[in-house]
């Protein structure tokens, strides 16, 4: 098996803290308890809520680094990774991209895992020494599906044609770079930017799913198509 599935988080919740509530007071009080400045913090529901939802932009699906924990620990723990079939990505809101060693080994903790999307964010790459695990760079879905030379690009919407993951994952095997795009957001559907990259658009599931949820299906439906569990 030769092919290398490229995995992208695409327009996920993940940013620093916008400056126009970075005064809230729940801003305030959380960077009061890490002991960093409010631009040195990664945007969270669980702390920032009431600031969140004075944002004039998609309020509604920012702050959630939880969805792409999540997302990674389940992708980077399976066969399919541990194999050296699979490479994930994590493009944001804002347009960065994080490259994730596939030997990288997450913090299993919520709060852990979000100090070190801040370090990352403020270092560009995790650790300073030796092999990186975690990478930042700007750039956009674009980069990304030139840099893994993506030939079959799928995204995942309930706004895309239906088919069942098994039937996706079956399309996919059938090129050598694949990349599949799941979103890295609650609520909501990709742009139409984003979706205009995509070479097909399927529907999985009538009704919306959680992303890990997408994320969990496909990695093993595609290690089926593959044979890797044969």
């Amino acid at each position: 098996m030769s092919r290398l599935l490229s995995l992208v988080l695409a327009e996920s919740a993940v940013e620093l803290v916008p400056k126009e509530i970075a005064s809230h007071s729940a801003v305030r009080a959380w960077s009061r308890r890490k002991g960093k400045p409010a631009s040195e913090l990664i945007l969270d529901q669980n702390y920032h809520y009431a600031a969140i939802h004075r944002l004039a932009r998609m309020a509604e699906r920012r702050g959630r680094p939880d969805i792409v924990h999540y997302c990674l620990l389940l992708a980077l723990g399976s066969p399919l990774n541990m194999e050296g079939h699979l490479r994930c990505y994590v493009h944001t809101v804002n347009e960065k991209v994080i490259t994730v060693n596939p030997k990288a080994r997450l913090p299993r903790q919520s709060d852990r895992f979000v100090s070190l999307l801040e370090q990352l964010f403020s270092t560009r790459v995790v650790p300073r020494v030796g092999e990186p695990l975690l990478s930042l760079n700007d750039g956009g879905l674009t980069d990304i599906i030139r840099k893994v030379e993506g030939d079959y690009v799928v995204a995942l919407s309930t706004l895309g044609k239906p088919k069942s993951m098994e039937e996706v994952a079956g399309l996919m095997v059938d090129h050598e770079h694949p990349v599949l795009l799941i979103g890295g957001f609650s609520t909501g559907h990709f742009s139409k930017e984003t979706l205009g990259l995509a070479n097909e658009v399927f529907q999985i599931y009538p009704k919306s799913l959680e992303a890990w949820t997408v994320v969990a299906r496909a990695v093993y439906d595609y290690e089926r198509a593959s044979g890797l569990d044969d």
